[in-house]
């Protein structure tokens, strides 16, 4: 089990990093910002996110004109990278199942 669990904090560093290259950049504090919940890690899930109090309307505003950066700085790189994640949890999951055969 702890395989799977290892996969899953991989891809959400994976989408932490993506993301953050991707988020707008004024004094930087937004990409400083991007954190990763583990607290329910038990449960197989884990959480990346922006906890600023802009961090939303910059992520959802995309009437907004950023220099450096883009709207969407989460959603896009979970999404063009969804199917990766899913396998790399997968591949690691049959790989522990395969060891109780």
């Amino acid at each position: 089990m702890w395989q799977q669990k290892k996969a899953l904090v991989k891809s959400a560093l994976d989408l932490k990093r993506r993301s953050s290259e991707q988020a707008p950049i004024d004094t930087g504090d937004l990409r400083s910002n991007c954190a990763i919940d583990l607290t329910d890690l038990d449960r197989y899930r884990v959480y990346v996110g922006y906890s600023l109090p802009y961090a939303l309307r910059q992520h959802e505003d995309l009437a907004l004109r950023h220099t450096q950066g883009k709207a969407k700085f989460l959603e896009d790189p979970f999404n063009q990278n969804i199917d990766r994640y899913k396998e790399f949890i997968e591949n690691e999951a049959r790989k522990a199942l395969s060891k109780w055969e």
